[in-house]
């Protein structure tokens, strides 16, 4: 009787904790410029070649009972933090650093799945305040693959999954010294989930905006004249040498790197054209000479054929 009251007891306080079995995080978040981050409350020492609960689910998300993007608030949980504290989380997101994007820009991430229902398909959303109070959809422009959330073939693997920030949005959260930051959350539908992350991300905080390119488009044509050669060497060696322009445009405004580019691309041609021309002169002056010295030595052959005929006359 004692075992069996002990053995109840155990179950009735097991149902009053919730499990927190969670099987997919996002292990990296990338943005403009080289920027990256990660979700909330990822552990960079967890292992990644495993399935189990401990150690290999240790630090993913589940968003328990948040299913649309209506009932989204907040972060979520994990088994070795417990509930998620975005202002403590932040705060490390913000030294560590965070991906940044531009408005209408793509934030790249890569999601590890640990096991079969860390699949796909997911629903990505953004908070405008940086804190996850507030959701609204967003387009996933590639997603992972599954069915409501479970696909065999995917465990413990890094897969791809990339969202677009809206082309008018704007952050207003704050941490430290970061601003603009808006909150982008991605869960799937797995059944004992949601699974997925959080990832911080400053949108219109150098995500992107471009430098102007400064290409040196400079083209001092300097083709070699042709030397006059009347042994009849080839002495095309007119080099043209245009410096080409560098295209050093940083984002996406290179028009003054692409008009030195092609400024340098027309020294070069002049350079080559004038050197052709110098050296093709050289090698018609070479030629000329070639048959001045072959004329000369027609005129002492015949001459030396003269006097032979004579010398063998007087000889007679």
């Amino acid at each position: 009787m004692y075992s069996k009251i002990t053995v109840s007891a155990l179950l009735a306080l097991m149902a009053l904790v919730p499990e927190i079995s969670a099987h997919s995080v996002i292990v990296k978040a990338t943005g403009a410029n080289g920027s990256a981050g990660k979700a909330l409350a990822v552990d960079d020492q967890t292992p990644r070649d495993g399935t189990r609960r401990n150690p290999f689910q240790r630090d993913s998300t589940v968003f328990r009972n948040q299913r649309t993007v209506a009932q989204a608030k907040g972060c979520g949980q994990t088994i070795q933090n417990g509930p998620i504290n975005v202002a403590t989380l932040m705060s490390q997101a913000a030294s560590d650093g965070m991906p940044q994007v531009a408005p209408g820009g793509v934030l790249s991430m890569t999601l590890h799945q640990v096991n079969a229902d860390g699949a796909g398909p997911y629903t990505c959303m953004i908070d405008s305040t940086g804190t996850g109070a507030s959701f609204v959809a967003m387009t996933v422009t590639q997603n992972v693959a599954g069915q409501n959330g479970r696909n065999n073939r995917g465990n413990m693997q890094d897969l791809p999954l990339q969202v677009q920030i809206p082309a008018n949005q704007q952050c207003t959260g704050t941490s430290g010294s970061a601003t603009n930051i808006c909150m982008v959350r991605c869960q799937n539908n797995a059944r004992n989930g949601p699974f997925g992350g959080c990832v911080p991300v400053q949108v219109g905080a150098g995500g992107g905006n471009g430098t102007p390119g400064a290409g040196n488009g400079t083209a001092p044509a300097t083709g070699n004249n042709g030397v006059d050669n009347a042994a009849g060497a080839n002495p095309n060696t007119g080099a043209g040498a245009g410096n080409a322009g560098g295209n050093a445009g940083a984002g996406n405004n290179n028009r003054q790197g692409n008009a030195g580019n092609r400024q340098g691309n027309a020294g070069n041609r002049q350079g080559n054209r004038q050197g052709n021309r110098q050296g093709q002169a050289g090698n018609r002056q070479g030629q000329a000479g070639n048959r001045q010295g072959q004329n000369r030595q027609q005129r002492q052959g015949a001459n030396n054929r003269q006097q032979n005929r004579q010398q063998r006359r007087w000889a007679a």
